[in-house]
């Protein structure tokens, strides 16, 4: 399970964002089996009980007090982010969860880790669009020796108050997680080796209300405008009008690839600036035309107004289209979202009540480990019934599937 604590700026021209996760995994561990001290206790057991430590016929082998878990006493995943740039900085913690009615343990890892994660964007539908922000999670093993899978005792999430970039997005409360496996080309001792993985995704909107006053309406102002240029005569400035307001367009363009990385395909942003670039240079060209022409076919002038009557008409024709296709594409992936939000809450209410109905017995690894010749009681142990938002992945067995 993984939350997402804090999501920080999005940087969409370089694809990267900042984020402060929480990533926490569990596996099945028997070397460290709590054991009861008779029958008749585990039968009647209300509340911890007094539970040996399982490692004391283990203690000639080891130093507890120096004992580290990459020794190869326990069994460890060895996780990974595939996707973070550089070094982010992590805590590690571990701890030990015994689970009624046998209390089998479990061992479990927690991470905070805060870095820079890459993140190939999708901007067809900038600036309405909906961005994937992921962590790709693998570990060092191959694919024959560990399984990563979701918890399904376990909701990741966001948290949307640690969102620092909220003027310009809105985030979205729900992670989706998808099972994948990476393929190494060069691996120590072999040409291609298959690691497992889990993909945690959030969304975020963009807020477009900043493009939408700045450079959309801007640009579509200027080209209203150039129809008023029809008002001045044939053989006055027309034509040097028609061409201020066709660099200025151009001027926009350059201001909104600013925004983007270099992709090879149009924005919605750019579709609306070059419908307007090309409808200032049609109206350029009729300008050129109309004054060549106005010496010999006067009669043509008369029936200028059908020429700015049809351009005109185009014009809020397409923008009406245009807002149309926003709305059913764009505007269908933030709806959808908004039910994956619904449906998120929906999910995390029942898993929370069906967690209320078991007890987990949770003690520091560190605590268990370093105590060989003294019984846990109740005052020593931890009832957790699992209700904090903590993220997970399980392992089934010892040989090796983690969830």
């Amino acid at each position: 399970m993984l939350i997402f604590v804090k999501i920080g700026q999005v940087d969409t021209v370089n694809e990267r964002y900042q984020a402060d996760i929480f990533l926490q995994a569990r596996w099945r561990e028997p070397l460290l089996d709590a054991t009861w001290k008779s029958e008749r206790q585990m039968k009647n057991w209300r509340a911890p009980s007094s539970v040996e430590n399982p490692v004391l016929d283990l203690a000639p082998k080891r130093h507890f007090h120096t004992l580290k878990l990459q020794d190869d006493e326990f069994w460890n995943p060895r996780l990974l982010l595939d996707n973070a740039q550089g070094e982010p900085i992590e805590i590690v913690s571990h701890e030990v969860e015994f689970v009624e009615p046998t209390f089998e343990a479990y061992l479990v890892e927690k991470r905070r880790i805060k870095g820079v994660f890459h993140e190939t964007l999708e901007l067809k539908h900038f600036p309405f669009d909906v961005q994937d922000l992921s962590v790709t999670v693998t570990c060092d093993r191959s694919v024959d020796e560990v399984s990563l899978v979701p918890s399904p005792t376990e909701v990741s999430q966001v948290d949307r108050r640690g969102a620092a970039d909220s003027q310009e997005w809105k985030i979205f409360h729900h992670v989706d997680v998808e099972r994948m496996e990476i393929q190494t080309a060069y691996s120590p001792g072999t040409s291609k080796r298959r690691h497992p993985g889990l993909v945690f995704t959030s969304r975020s909107a963009r807020r477009s209300g900043y493009f939408m006053v700045n450079m959309v309406l801007i640009s579509c102002v200027l080209c209203l405008l150039s129809f008023c240029i029809f008002s001045v005569p044939v053989d006055g400035n027309r034509l040097q009008q028609a061409l201020l307001l066709l660099l200025t367009t151009v001027t926009f363009k350059f201001a909104a690839s600013q925004n983007l990385p270099k992709i090879s395909y149009l924005t919605y942003l750019d579709k609306v600036v070059l419908a307007n670039f090309f409808m200032l240079v049609i109206l350029t060209v009729w300008h050129t035309i109309a004054r060549t022409l106005s010496a010999s076919y006067p009669k043509l002038l008369d029936n200028e107004k059908y020429v700015v009557y049809t351009l005109l008409s185009s014009y809020c024709l397409g923008a009406v289209i245009f807002g149309f296709t926003v709305y059913l594409d764009a505007g269908s992936r933030r709806r959808l979202m908004q039910r994956k939000d619904l449906e998120f809450g929906q999910l995390k209410t029942r898993i929370e009540r069906e967690k209320q109905r078991k007890s987990i017995v949770t003690v520091s690894l560190d605590d268990w480990l370093n105590a060989p010749h003294t019984n846990f009681t109740g005052s020593d142990l931890i009832i957790s019934t699992s209700s904090n938002n903590t993220l997970m992945l399980d392992q089934e067995d010892r040989q090796h599937g983690i969830r």
